[in-house]
């Protein structure tokens, strides 16, 4: 990808994570978050084929912004009692903000859509590698 094409990108996830947020992910469209970035529906097809995929990518940028700053803990010069101190902390906001993102209710956490099923395995799998490591 070009380096526009980057821009465009992120600015796409800043505003579906601010939607996903904000409405959940069954309340929000496609066609908000393009009138959000000023962009035709067709553009945003373009990058994302469906809103599906747009909340995966939104997703596994929270999910590697959590990762990476758990790895920041794991270079710290602490005690194993800290780092995994801090490492429940963190991991208790990312899952506030992750129910937010997804404003899913309890019956739809029992039968998860398919995405987040694989986004869930996938991340269950990132965090076992550092738990392991803490």
């Amino acid at each position: 990808m070009t380096q526009e094409e980057l821009s465009k990108v992120d600015t796409i996830l800043i505003a579906a994570q601010q939607r996903f947020g904000h409405y959940g992910l069954c309340k929000t469209t496609m066609n908000e978050i393009a009138e959000d970035i000023g962009m035709s529906k067709a553009a945003l097809y373009y990058y994302y084929s469906d809103k599906e995929k747009l909340f995966e990518a939104v997703v596994e940028k929270e999910q590697d912004e959590f990762i990476y700053e758990v790895q920041k803990l794991l270079e710290e010069d602490k005690d194993t009692k800290w780092v995994l101190n801090e490492y429940l902390r963190k991991r208790q906001q990312y899952g506030q903000k992750f129910q937010n993102l997804a404003k899913l209710k309890y019956d739809a956490l029992m039968t998860p859509k398919p995405c987040i099923e694989k986004l869930k395995n996938t991340f269950q799998a990132k965090e076992t590698e550092i738990v392991v490591q803490i």
